[in-house]
């Protein structure tokens, strides 16, 4: 009996993703079983699973083009790897263009940050001279304070 391997254990050994090979298991390029229960899971037959590794291992001849696996993204060239490689260095680039920017604006709102605790501070400052002045009024004082605030309240 042919051992059966899950597809995601498939795709890891034939360096495909499974995504890949999901969609050759429904074109009908590659035999596969549900796993028990109808479940959307496929088990590939392991002699299936070597025939497959051993299409994709074969050298290839002067006329045959070489073709670079990458995951997700399907199929090209190998002799593209130069534009691939530009391309991935374009995509750096503008990555620690982006990163310095917010590296800029962190520094910017740290500043921010600073200053507005720098006015805070002074804020509680005065807050407690007002405090100690205030309990250090006399009580005549403080009694027609409150009653000037009761007028208020009661002033429609």
């Amino acid at each position: 009996m042919d051992q059966r391997v899950p597809l995601r254990e498939a795709a890891a050994r034939l360096g495909v993703s499974p995504e890949a090979l999901r969609k050759r298991i429904l074109l009908g390029r590659v035999p596969a079983e549900r796993e028990p229960g109808g479940h959307r899971r496929y088990l590939i037959p392991e002699s299936v699973l070597a025939g497959l590794a051993a299409a994709v291992t074969e050298p290839a001849g002067p006329s045959t083009v070489r073709r670079l696996r990458v995951v997700g993204e399907g199929e090209f060239p190998v002799e593209a790897i130069g534009d691939v490689v530009g391309l991935l260095r374009e995509q750096f680039e503008a990555l620690r263009a982006e990163r310095d920017r917010l590296l800029g604006e962190v520094g910017r709102l740290q500043g921010e940050l600073d200053s507005a605790e720098v006015r805070r501070a002074a804020h509680e400052g005065e807050l407690d001279r007002l405090r100690r002045r205030l309990a250090s009024a006399p009580a005549f004082f403080l009694a027609g304070l409150g009653r000037l605030e009761q007028e208020w309240r009661d002033t429609p």
